[in-house]
């Protein structure tokens, strides 16, 4: 049998809109009823909730609270008040809720944002919803200003990158150019519209990582990425067909003002020319084919614009003396990091810093290695070329102190040197160990200092030892970049012979002129 609108009933759960038996508008729990003309009550429906203290009664799309005849109380006096606001707590919760709905959130998210359970923020948009209404329309006025601001930021960026003009803050326009692009991102349209033109960035993803990069590692296509995200900023990516020498010469112009980090200082030339290289090879593999580019895509049918990279400055390598390592060795005592292992956090450091001194392996290579690596009975690494940059097997030999400090810490299976966290945190706790070794902060150094320092001494031994050491393919990078030459000059003036008057020290008694002038003679 249906229940009559004026008794007392629940809306069914198969219905999400109003009550189909009264027409009651509310979604709070609870039984309701429809109010009769006959009964005088100033209200359209009564909801009731079971409380501790008895039925709690309250009136729906009414100002004021109305009771049931069962309970009756005494009649207010005068004309009742307006009804009081929300607490300023609730009111700033209804604000930031406002705002999230019409940013796109549903009633449910936006109340576990601001910190309110979905039928308590339900209940108070009901409540007053007066002040919700207010505050949607103001959310609404704040959203639209912002997306003007918006896309005001984002047409400026655009001018900014189509144009030839380098700027003068080359930072701030990327940090401008990055905020527009996320911006662009939300609003649901790209910073620079390829317009169904290929242009460098989609040359990249749609032919070279396909066709050249399918077995390159990570980290390559990383810097690749990497390059592509500030040629998008800084030039807006335009079309292949409409890229110039004035556009990589703005492009380099504007790499040498940015700055690198929080303000660490500009970006050195070696970073710049990294950065311009990388674009003159993706044109290259855009441009016609060649004897020495024979993959090329053919996508540029002229010369490929080129322009000529600034000057490298190549710093002297950091060496770590014997002095400092030996310091460090002594202070893994104190580290903590890392915890949770069967052996102490100083044997793990002491590991580290003997194989790398003794191996010359890069920060990657190291922390990607496995005891299935290591060959006990030949005393040697032998590293698969998945773990080396240069993608070649690298057989490593290992002396006495290295492999002493690795059986203390040897396992059945798993990394040699595990580490739970990333690499910034690994080079902190590094620093770290170098400040309780007393090393001056200025003087501190890392992973690849040791290995030029390796470099550099077996070069005075042999040079040989030091390029296959190093695994590189030739002597000019291990040469330029790895190898302190005075200290390598210092040491062969030292192996120098001397004639005998030069360790004699005083001329000799009666001593004549070898080659005498023919008058004179």
């Amino acid at each position: 049998m249906n229940p009559s609108p004026t008794d007392w009933h629940r809306k069914p759960k198969a219905f999400t809109g109003p009550c189909p038996v009264c027409g009651c508008p509310t979604r709070r729990p609870g039984q309701h009823r429809a109010v009769a003309e006959a009964e005088g009550l100033n209200a359209r429906w009564i909801l009731r909730r079971k409380t501790p203290r008895g039925w709690k009664h309250t009136a729906i799309v009414q100002r004021r609270e109305a009771k049931s005849r069962a309970e009756p109380g005494p009649k207010p006096r005068g004309k009742p008040g307006p009804k009081p606001g929300p607490a300023p707590k609730t009111m700033k919760r209804l604000m930031q809720a406002a705002n999230l709905v019409v940013q796109g959130s549903t009633l449910g998210e936006a109340g576990e944002k601001v910190g309110m359970l979905y039928s308590t923020l339900r209940d108070r948009c009901w409540e007053y919803s007066a002040v919700w209404q207010a505050a949607l329309d103001g959310a609404r006025g704040d959203l639209e200003n912002h997306r003007r601001q918006q896309e005001k930021v984002i047409e400026e960026v655009r001018k900014a990158a189509r144009s030839q003009a380098v700027p003068l803050d080359a930072a701030g326009y990327l940090r401008t150019a990055r905020l527009a692009d996320r911006w662009a991102k939300k609003l649901g349209t790209e910073l620079f519209p390829s317009n169904g033109k290929t242009t460098l960035a989609t040359f990249y993803r749609e032919w070279c990582v396909p066709n050249r990069l399918a077995d390159a590692s990570p980290l390559t296509k990383e810097t690749f990425e990497a390059t592509l995200s500030r040629w998008r900023l800084l030039v807006g990516d335009p079309p292949l067909n409409e890229i110039a020498a004035a556009t990589l010469t703005k492009f380099r112009d504007s790499l040498a003002t940015c700055r690198v980090g929080k303000g660490i200082g500009p970006m050195s030339p070696t970073t710049v020319a990294r950065h311009l290289r990388h674009v003159n090879i993706l044109l290259n593999k855009a441009g016609p084919p060649g004897y020495r580019n024979r993959d090329a895509a053919g996508l540029i049918p002229g010369p490929v614009p080129w322009v000529k990279s600034p000057r490298m400055v190549v710093s002297p390598p950091r060496i770590v003396t014997d002095v400092e390592i030996s310091a460090c060795y002594d202070a893994t005592a104190l580290m903590d990091q890392p915890r949770g292992l069967p052996y102490k956090p100083g044997d793990w450091w002491r590991a580290l810093l003997v194989l790398a001194w003794n191996s010359g392996l890069r920060a990657g290579t190291i922390f990607s290695l496995c005891w299935e690596d290591l060959a006990w009975d030949r005393r040697c690494l032998a590293i698969p070329p998945k773990r080396m940059k240069s993608r070649r097997w690298q057989i490593t030999p290992l002396n006495g102190a290295a492999l002493e400090h690795l059986r203390k810490i040897r396992q059945a299976g798993g990394l040699v040197f595990p580490w739970p966290f990333g690499r910034g945190v690994f080079y902190r706790h590094f620093h770290k160990l170098q400040a309780f070794a007393a090393i001056p902060r200025d003087q501190r150094f890392g992973l690849h200092a040791i290995r030029k320092t390796l470099a550099t001494r077996l070069w005075g031994c042999a040079p040989e030892a030091a390029v296959l050491a190093l695994g590189h393919t030739g002597s000019d990078v291990t040469l330029k970049h790895y190898v302190q030459g005075p200290i390598i000059v210092a040491q062969a003036v030292e192996r120098l012979p001397q004639p005998e008057a030069f360790r004699r020290g005083t001329p000799a008694q009666g001593a004549q002129a070898v080659n005498q002038h023919p008058k004179e003679a």
